[in-house]
């Protein structure tokens, strides 16, 4: 997207195409409660100043703590401790123009909400606009209902968070569909960190007859196939109608995806235990060694995690391209 085209978004959104790298995801992505807000703003463009305020609520009568991770690190990475019933804003600002996604997460229960602010100046106290950024638990493929050249909506902005590092030949495959199922355009892009685009950027030859359908993204390899990679993508899609922009619905699937199990002790019938009671898909074991990689959904691992012989349950670090 070209800069002309960003700036002249304002004061509705800012949707920049961006990317970042980050070593490591600071949360534990299968026993923790975890959202993603894939859209984050913060600082001066186009004349105008936008700043994202994430608002979390301990809802417990105990105190929790809370780990807010960021790609860039500079948007907002901290630890805090909330005490029960309260709630904590976090204010993300600078000078310095800088997009990106948040992810929280917590052992314990929480609740969260981000919203863009946008305004003159950063001093300025008037609002002149505001986007409400849904959370979003991070999963393996998600999908949205898209509309173009409508009535109610000129196009769809998408902001795409990658959770996870991508493994070398790994690509981000975006599939649109029209309302009767059929398929409309299939196209892959090189996995980044972060993406701000719009629908008739990412297809740049859609159909004139195309108004209305939905989108699925998710991780593949080399061969096209899903790479089974867990907790990868968050997805936010707002509507432009007219001057304004209105958030629409995105969903996350849980579907059956790789995770690395640490056992408590090494045993090869431990791990023949678990697969029978828990039912999952063995993908690699070695003898004798307390680690295996199994092929499963999130809640499936989530009530593996709480097995007395397992140690931890992660989503796959590496997943082989090919």
């Amino acid at each position: 997207m070209s800069w002309y085209r960003c700036l002249r978004l304002l004061p509705a959104l800012i949707l920049c195409v961006s990317f970042f790298f980050t070593s490591a995801v600071a949360a534990d992505l299968v026993r923790d409660h975890v959202l993603s807000f894939p859209h984050v703003v913060a600082g001066n463009v186009g004349g105008q100043y936008v700043e994202s305020v994430l608002l979390i609520a301990n809802p417990t009568n105990e105190s929790i703590h809370v780990e807010v991770f960021s790609t860039p690190d500079s948007l907002a990475r901290k630890s805090i401790v909330m005490a029960p019933l309260t709630t904590e804003e976090i204010r993300i600002s600078g000078d310095e123009y800088t997009a990106g996604w948040v992810q929280v997460s917590s052992a314990n229960q929480f609740a969260a909400d981000l919203t863009i602010v946008i305004k003159s100046s950063q001093s300025a106290d008037q609002i002149v606009a505001r986007v409400d950024v849904p959370g979003q638990v991070p999963s393996s493929r998600v999908i949205t209902p898209i509309r173009v050249r409508s009535p109610l909506a000129s196009d769809t902005g998408l902001a795409l968070a990658l959770n996870v590092p991508a493994a070398p030949g790994q690509n981000l495959r975006f599939v649109l569909h029209d309302a009767t199922g059929s398929l409309v355009a299939d196209k892959s892009l090189a996995p980044r960190y972060y993406i701000a685009q719009f629908v008739t950027e990412i297809f740049g030859d859609l159909p004139e007859e195309f108004t209305s359908g939905w989108l699925s993204v998710e991780l593949v390899n080399t061969s096209g196939q899903l790479a089974e990679q867990p907790m990868a993508l968050s997805l936010m899609s707002i509507y432009m109608v007219a001057a304004e922009y209105l958030t629409a619905g995105a969903t996350g699937m849980d579907i059956p995806a790789q995770y690395t199990v640490a056992l408590e002790s090494a045993g090869d019938n431990q791990v023949t235990e678990l697969m029978n009671l828990y039912n999952f898909e063995l993908v690699h074991h070695t003898e004798g060694s307390e680690l295996f990689t199994a092929k499963m959904t999130r809640e499936l691992a989530r009530a593996l995690a709480r097995d007395d012989r397992v140690e931890r349950v992660t989503p796959a670090a590496y997943i082989p391209a090919g």
